[in-house]
């Protein structure tokens, strides 16, 4: 137990009959507070870890091709960058969570934001070491370092369960944030080089997103070090136990989930990217702005359901949201209106889908940290969130390849699936008794 809180009870009548006159209980009341404030500031630099770690994904990809092509590379290549970054966040998140073993959260946030901050130079570097396998190098550390398992597991030892459902529609709200930021980003930096006329190997459109990313998370590493605290810990002896107690078919379900939901926002994002450029002849800072104000619905709309999230339970909220998917998907089909009809419809049915996709996330996440005891949230967390980059990856490599026909079907398997599966394991993914 909390010695904190065993000697609140204890000065407890003192308290009350003295108004809190006893300097103790001062002392205590004022720990509480700075505490309580110090953990909501590092709930929010979590969230911006989440904001930045998306944002530095999809910077890249309005410019991602033409980068690719001037050092030599096609089409699938650039897909490839674009879709290596989310593959070793994978990677990174087994690495962060080996690194929690020997040091504090702390320590490896900070040590991430480094990583970061290499990545993103290496990747602004690429048009002057003129290497194709430069950017892919950078990033492959970028990805690496995103650091994308810390805020969940923050979420999971620091947010109490009543909360939690609410934390995690925040912690979409970032990411969502970060689908918008980026491609804003994108056009910012494109229209601020085109306008000052300066293009050299060190420093042109492609290569500025590189360098942009660089600054903010070197930022990044003095926010860690001076506003970050380290969540309530759980002892490795109690981490250990109630391995057998694991909802398999509940926590299976909520894997396959996350990262097919995942897949279908990734997907999107880079099909409508690619059908903004080749289909549409749209410039890249058009098409910049044409992802972000896509994408600039579903902040606010995630924030408000995450209001309401306490009046839904986990699971039927992802089989409410499932139909709305499937019947929407019908709108990314080419029903050859001309230009104008075509982004129309083609917006409509993406704004609707990347809506039901990121209200089905948060609560698929929050559904994984109450099936389980509490000493198996953090286990349970990483994978989730391994399978969520794993996800991303997948959709980005897809969504450079697909066409009409086939991003309609993907998506109508993708929450047909996803209903099917709710439905079969029910009961599984019901709060476990123990959790907290």
């Amino acid at each position: 137990r909390d010695p904190k809180v065993v000697l609140v009870v204890r000065m407890a009548p003192t308290v009350i009959m003295g108004k809190a006159s006893s300097p103790g209980a001062e002392a205590i009341s004022s720990s509480l507070v700075k505490d309580e404030e110090a953990s909501r500031a590092s709930l929010l630099l979590a969230f911006y870890v989440t904001l930045l770690a998306v944002t530095n994904i999809v910077v890249i990809i309005p410019t991602a091709r033409q980068y690719a092509e001037r050092l030599g590379a096609d089409e699938t290549f650039s897909g490839l960058t674009i879709s290596l970054t989310p593959f070793f966040t994978v990677v990174g998140i087994f690495l962060n969570k080996w690194m929690l073993r020997f040091t504090s959260m702390k320590t490896v946030l900070f040590l991430m934001a480094f990583g970061g901050v290499i990545g993103n130079c290496l990747y602004a570097l690429g048009g002057l070491i003129k290497s194709k396998w430069s950017i892919l190098i950078a990033r492959s550390l970028v990805g690496l370092c995103a650091a994308q398992v810390i805020p969940p597991l923050y979420i999971a030892q620091a947010v109490k369960i009543q909360e939690r459902s609410n934390a995690m529609f925040k912690y979409q709200s970032a990411a969502v944030s970060g689908y918008v930021l980026g491609p804003l980003l994108a056009w910012a930096l494109e229209s601020f080089m085109k306008e000052i006329h300066y293009e050299n190997l060190f420093l042109d459109s492609d290569t500025i997103p590189g360098w942009f990313m660089a600054c903010v998370y070197l930022l990044l590493m003095l926010k860690v070090f001076i506003v970050f605290e380290n969540p309530p810990a759980i002892s490795p002896s109690e981490s250990r136990e109630g391995y057998a107690a694991l909802p398999l078919h509940g926590f299976l379900t909520c894997l396959y989930m996350i990262c097919a939901v995942t897949i279908s926002n990734s997907m999107l994002e880079v099909y409508l990217s690619k059908i903004a450029a080749e289909r549409w002849q749209w410039s890249v800072r058009a098409t910049s702005l044409y992802i972000a104000s896509v994408s600039a619905f579903l902040a606010p709309i995630c924030l408000f359901a995450g209001r309401l999230a306490a009046l839904v339970q986990d699971r039927k909220g992802i089989m409410i949201l499932g139909p709305f998917g499937i019947i929407f998907s019908s709108l990314l089909l080419d029903f050859e209106l001309g230009t104008f009809g075509e982004v129309t419809i083609l917006t409509l049915g993406a704004v609707i889908i990347l809506a039901v996709v990121t209200l089905t996330k948060p609560l698929i996440m929050s559904v994984v940290t109450k099936i389980v005891t509490p000493e198996l949230k953090g286990f349970t967390s990483t994978l989730t969130i391994a399978f969520l980059c794993l996800g991303r990856g997948i959709g980005a490599l897809l969504g450079s390849v697909m066409e009409p026909k086939t991003v309609t079907l993907a998506h109508v398997g993708i929450f047909g699936s996803t209903i099917i599966l709710t439905a079969a394991n029910y009961s599984k993914l019901e709060q476990h008794h123990s959790a907290s």
